[in-house]
This record gives C-alpha cells, structure tokens and sequence, in this order.
C-alpha cells in the first residue's frame, strides 16, 4: 500500500494520506460461495455422445506432445541431473 505525501499546513508539517479502500478493498474482499455438494461430486462430462473421430485426434495429439516432452533437451538434463544427485547422495 503507497502512501501519499501532502504538505498542506502553511507551516512547513507534512501530513501523511492514505489511500482509500474504495472499490478495490472491498472487491479483495468478497470470496466465491462454493457449495460442499460440488466439491464432494466427481466431475462428468456434458458432452454425452461419445465421438471416435475426435477422441482419436485428441489420443494423437497426446502422443505427439509426449514425445517432444520426452525428447526435449530440457528433460533429458533433468534426468541427467536427477541422476547424478541420486549417485552422490548413494556414495555419502
């Protein structure tokens, strides 16, 4: 929270200000209401036709990003790091 600085008195004091909550504050405030039913109920799907076109595109999709993740420098030095951690931790 900043605060602002006036100097309003004709004697030189400084006077510090500051900020309203206004709109802001109180929109910080307010929480959704999340009903115990919800949370407890397993999700289910709107869509009630089972679609084998898509579900084939969406099971390639899939497969094509797994296998750039897997070949990604990123993982691989992930892994290499990983390893060599575990092996210095098994020869302490």
């Amino acid at each position: 929270m900043e605060a602002m600085v006036k100097n309003s008195s004709s004697d030189g004091e400084w006077t510090v200000v500051l900020p309203s909550k206004g709109k802001q504050g109180r929109r910080r405030k307010l929480k959704p209401k999340v009903q115990a039913e919800e949370e407890e109920q397993p999700w289910k799907s709107d869509d009630l036709e089972i679609d084998p076109q898509r579900q084939a595109r969406l099971k390639l999709k899939m497969e094509i990003s797994l296998k750039k993740i897997e070949s990604s420098k990123c993982l691989i030095g992930l892994v290499i790091t990983m390893k060599c951690t575990e092996a210095l931790k098994s020869t302490n």
